[in-house]
């Protein structure tokens, strides 16, 4: 009777530090991060030991100028949005992961000939003037799918609290569309406004050859989480 009692004492205290250690696990994390991929937010599920499902939200805007590969200056505005759904593989247990997955691209520069810097445009070795050209604008397009493919450091689901990780990969994003436009005003004849209309598409291909060498993404950012 004694060791009746002592026995189910001991599976009494198994049970409820199994129920602790149960409790202690994590199987949901969210965080923020920072880095190539601008500004972060993160949702990470567990699905096996082994195994995680991770929501990516990326986003940055920033400005910048250039000749982009043509002859005509341009102010830029680059905007950023990227979602992903990656799954995390864990072959050890010290943190080291394999992550690859899909990400939507819906990233894209905006174009804008700056009249105010630049008196005149040169377009496939033609000089016209800002009152010759109403806008001279374009923009480049990455809205397809991407692959990522990558490798990092941390389980954000291993136990409940905060932790830290990292990523380190690329997304393939794949060539851009791309597209150059210019208005004809008053100040062009007919022929003077199919000349600049041809002029413009010569630019678009020197445009679209430029944008076309980022054709993927490097990806490598910190990542603070919150496991529940």
């Amino acid at each position: 009777m004694k060791y009746t009692k002592i026995l189910s004492a001991i599976a009494l205290i198994g049970a409820a530090l199994s129920a602790h250690a149960a409790d202690d696990a994590a199987r949901f994390a969210i965080g923020a991060g920072v880095g190539t991929t601008g500004f972060d937010l993160m949702a990470t599920y567990k699905l096996a030991d082994s195994v995680n499902l991770r929501g990516v939200l990326s986003g940055f805007d920033y400005s910048t100028s250039g000749n982009y590969g043509t002859d005509t200056h341009y102010d830029a505005k680059f905007k950023l949005f990227q979602a992903g759904l990656l799954a995390d593989y864990f072959p050890f247990d010290n943190g080291f992961r394999l992550s690859g997955g899909l990400v939507a691209n819906n990233t894209k520069i905006g174009l804008n000939a700056n009249a105010s810097g630049h008196a005149t445009y040169t377009l496939n070795g033609y000089t016209y003037t800002a009152d010759q050209i109403g806008k001279l604008e374009g923009e480049s397009k990455w809205n397809k799918p991407g692959l990522y493919l990558g490798l990092g450091f941390g389980n954000s689901v291993k136990e409940k609290g905060l932790s830290l990780s990292g990523d380190l990969g690329v997304i393939l994003t794949g060539k851009p569309s791309t597209n150059l436009s210019a208005n004809c005003t008053s100040a062009l004849s007919q022929a003077q406004c199919q000349q600049l209309q041809y002029n413009v598409n010569v630019e678009q291909e020197k445009l679209r050859g430029d944008m076309n060498k980022a054709n993927f993404w490097p990806v490598a950012r910190l990542t603070l989480n919150y496991a529940f």
